[in-house]
């Protein structure tokens, strides 16, 4: 079985956290602490659900 989905290199999932979320740089601690889980959309879009129930893409 093969994935269909968009597969991002670490340092790019981390450049696209910090646009949505309006930083500078990337911070292990503030996404550990902020991000339940991503999901990656078939088009490439992610959805980052953050532990305080809301959804950014």
């Amino acid at each position: 079985m093969t994935c269909d989905s968009v597969n991002y290199p670490d340092s790019e999932i981390k450049d696209i956290f910090c646009r949505v979320m309006g930083r500078e740089t990337f911070d292990e601690g503030f996404f550990t602490e902020t991000v339940e889980r991503m999901v990656v959309q078939k088009a490439g879009s992610i959805d980052f659900h953050l532990k305080d129930g809301t959804v950014r893409a």
